[in-house]
């Protein structure tokens, strides 16, 4: 047996069956922080090597000096280059505490306790020069001036060469000219004469109104000077006068019918000053103030004379008036008492011809359980930010006649509703709306078509009503398996899954009966996948 401690090996026969013994028998004694190796309990056999390493902790103070630093100041008295110290830096102290670990008398570990500054140190500062030797100043003005002295030659040269040219070429144009004007043809005639103007030329004897109208390239004018430069006034093409406003109503040229008047920015600050409304964040109410905007909503939603529109939070009536223009009729749910009370005056304000054809519904798109009178055929809305996910689901779960429809919703989220498997927007919003319809981006909108402007984008997503995938399952049952997977993004679905399986290896048994790996994540799976899941959970779990 072979024994190393104080380093020293002592090789020898001891009848000893334990560490502790052999150490015993060989008068080594042990402090509290020595470490043996193996330990004290361990049972020795002939051969074996019992190893005793010497701690030791000691805890003293030191001191150290700290560095001063340098502060460049540049001074415009010095010459440029030129380095002085202002003041001198000096090194400071620090106090230390450190405690240090030896084993056999080498360092093992050392560990700062405390740290005290005892001396500060002090900056030391030097002026740098920064001004420009009279010498180099005169050099410097001396050639800014012969670069100045070469451009203005330079450019006095290239405008003679241009202006010779120019100036033969205008007096051969004078020449030539000659023969329209008559004898005294140096008379400068404006391509656009006006009327006093060609009065004027008239008098002149040797100007004759038939060289005006060969200039100007009209039929020969006659004696008796038009109004119209060289032309009859019957001839010319009447303006067509502008229709005044009647009732907020304004004619399209060519049309035989009135169309709406649409809100822009100063009607809806008016609207809201008048019935003292305040835009907040809680309703999510941000109103579009472009009517073209709301133009291009009405048009990308493809709705038509036949379509009954589904409006939801109409706010003050942007979208409300373009959507009377185009399609039938207009059942618009708004929960603000105050506007939903004002809208139908503001429709027999701008649109007294379409009021009949409105019907608003006081009352919480979330919380609404019927809507009244004729199913609505589409779904176009200026959702609120705040809510546009459980309103766009509850309407498309509550009203199955609406086949089609267009929102506009933030941007974020329009990428998460339209977001194919494998996306990194991917997650609950694409596959319960999947469920219902198809959806896709029908474009952007910017933030400053909105008052009060909001701080994100917005955007526009289209979707066309589709058959719920066949599934021997309830959807709420699926919905639970969709909550379930995303709960934790990243997850594996077997990870994602135990909670609603039982355990680790249920959920993995789930999902090997539906033919998916146990290691897929949520993201990377569709919905056909998900009703795989929740049927193969009722049948492995009852």
């Amino acid at each position: 047996m072979t024994i190393k401690a104080d380093g020293k090996t002592d090789k020898s026969q001891i009848a000893a069956t334990t560490v502790r013994e052999a150490l015993e028998d060989s008068a080594i004694t042990l402090d509290k922080d020595d470490e043996i190796t193996p330990k004290l309990g361990h049972r020795v056999e002939d051969g074996d090597r019992i190893v005793v390493t010497r701690i030791k902790v000691i805890e003293k103070a030191t001191t150290v000096p700290i560095d001063f630093s340098t502060t460049v100041r540049e001074d415009s008295s010095m010459d440029k280059g030129d380095v002085e110290v202002v003041r001198t830096g000096k090194e400071g102290t620090r106090k230390l505490q450190v405690r240090v670990v030896r084993a056999d008398g080498k360092v093992r570990k050392r560990t700062v306790l405390s740290r005290k500054v005892l001396v500060a140190p002090v900056t030391q500062i030097e002026a740098l020069g920064t001004k420009t030797p009279a010498a180099a100043a005169a050099d410097a003005f001396a050639l800014a001036f012969a670069f100045a002295f070469a451009f203005a030659f330079a450019f006095a040269f290239a405008f003679a060469l241009l202006a010779v040219p120019f100036a033969f070429w205008w007096r051969v144009r004078l020449l030539l000219g000659q023969h329209r004007l008559g004898p005294a043809g140096r008379v400068r005639v404006r391509r656009q004469l006006g009327d006093q103007h060609r009065q004027r030329l008239l008098r002149w004897a040797a100007v004759q109104p038939r060289h005006l109208a060969r200039l100007r390239r009209h039929r020969p004018a006659e004696r008796q000077q038009p109004r119209d430069a060289d032309r009859r006034r019957h001839q010319a093409p009447r303006r067509q006068r502008r229709l005044r406003r009647l009732a907020g109503m304004c004619r399209v040229a060519g049309a035989a019918h009135l169309t709406p008047r649409l809100l822009g920015a100063a009607d809806v600050r008016e609207l809201a000053a008048r019935l003292s409304v305040t835009p907040t964040k809680k309703r999510g109410q941000n109103f579009v103030i472009d009517a073209n905007t709301v133009r291009r909503i009405v048009r990308s939603s493809g709705v038509g004379p036949d379509d009954i529109v589904l409006e939801v939070g109409p706010g003050l009536g942007s979208l409300t008036l373009a959507l009377l223009e185009r399609v039938g009729r207009v059942v618009a749910v708004e929960v603000d008492a105050t506007l939903a009370a004002a809208l139908p005056d503001t429709v027999h304000e701008f649109a007294p011809e379409h009021a009949d054809r409105l019907d608003v519904v006081h009352a919480d798109a979330l919380r609404i359980h019927s809507i009244p009178g004729v199913p609505p055929t589409a779904l176009v809305a200026n959702l609120p930010y705040n809510i546009s996910v459980p309103v766009l689901l509850h309407l498309m779960e509550l009203v199955p006649s609406v086949r089609h429809g267009l929102v506009l919703v933030q941007s974020e989220v329009a990428a998460r509703l339209a977001a194919p498997p494998g996306s990194r927007v991917y997650g609950v919003p694409s596959l319960k709306s999947a469920w219902y319809a198809d959806l896709r981006l029908a474009g952007k909108v910017s933030r400053s078509v909105f008052w009060p402007a909001p701080n994100v984008d917005s955007a526009l997503v289209s979707w066309t009503r589709r058959d719920p995938p066949v599934a021997t399952v309830s959807r709420d049952a699926v919905f639970a398996v969709i909550d379930a997977a995303f709960a934790q993004r990243r997850k594996t679905m077997r990870a994602a899954l135990s909670g609603i399986a039982g355990s680790a290896p249920a959920a993995e048994a789930v999902l090997v009966a539906a033919g998916i790996s146990p290691q897929a994540r949520g993201e990377s799976l569709g919905l056909p996948a998900f009703v795989s899941v929740a049927e193969a959970l009722r049948e492995v779990t009852g």
